[in-house]
């Protein structure tokens, strides 16, 4: 750890010593969902644990704090603590699949990193229904909700050929409106082929006019 002795007295520090070895358990939803925002990821990490495993009583709370407009603390970030709302969302839905529905609500948001952290979620979840969710944010104006768009879809469609039929094509558009320019959305978009292990699509991209789709085929049927 680092640390500089002249600022060991600031007010943030001695805030943040006292969060932390404070008892989260005896804290209010709101108090937590405030310290979402906190400048310290410590701190907004254990309100996230502490909020996520109060289990269904925090969805209403984290659905707030992840809505567009919601209103920080004074002194905390909204940005932060939209963020953590949503992963929160996601731990809780892990048992309770009503926790998504706040989440499916952010996929138009105007804020790039909040619908990549929902699509995220979502793909991480894989509940089949938003698939057509996933298949639409490929076509997404943020390279990262792209990302996280295949990255999901290849999650969705590992077992579910239907599935990865419908998600085939969008694919392999996707593919070739990349054009190889970025390697990290190819890539998610090579293992979305890949967890789809689709035959007929990668079978039809081998003779596709893009060079981009033709390779991105062949480097999922190399796994």
């Amino acid at each position: 750890a680092v640390s500089d002795p002249k600022h060991a007295n600031d007010p943030l520090i001695k805030e943040t010593q006292r969060l932390i070895a404070g008892d989260w358990t005896k804290r209010s939803a709101t108090e937590l969902a405030g310290l979402l925002g906190h400048a310290d990821w410590r701190v907004r990490l254990e309100a996230q644990y502490t909020l996520a495993e109060r289990g269904a009583a925090s969805i209403a709370t984290l659905a707030a704090a992840a809505a567009p407009g919601s209103a920080a603390a004074p002194g905390r970030n909204a940005e932060y603590a939209r963020r953590h709302a949503i992963w929160a969302l996601g731990q809780i839905a892990a048992t309770d699949k009503s926790a998504l529905a706040p989440v499916r609500t952010l996929l138009a948001d105007r804020d790039a990193e909040v619908r990549a952290q929902a699509i995220k979620v979502l793909g991480e979840l894989r509940v089949a229904s938003d698939a057509p969710a996933l298949i639409a944010a490929l076509k997404d104006g943020s390279e990262r909700v792209k990302f996280f768009a295949a990255q999901g879809l290849g999650k969705l469609t590992a077992g579910r050929p239907e599935l990865a039929a419908q998600a085939g094509p969008a694919l392999l558009a996707a593919l070739e409106a990349n054009n190889n320019a970025d390697a990290y959305v190819r890539h998610a978009l090579v293992m979305a082929l890949t967890g789809g292990n689709h035959a007929a699509t990668l079978a039809a991209a081998s003779t596709h006019a893009s060079p981009a789709v033709r390779l991105g085929a062949l480097l999922a049927l190399r796994r």
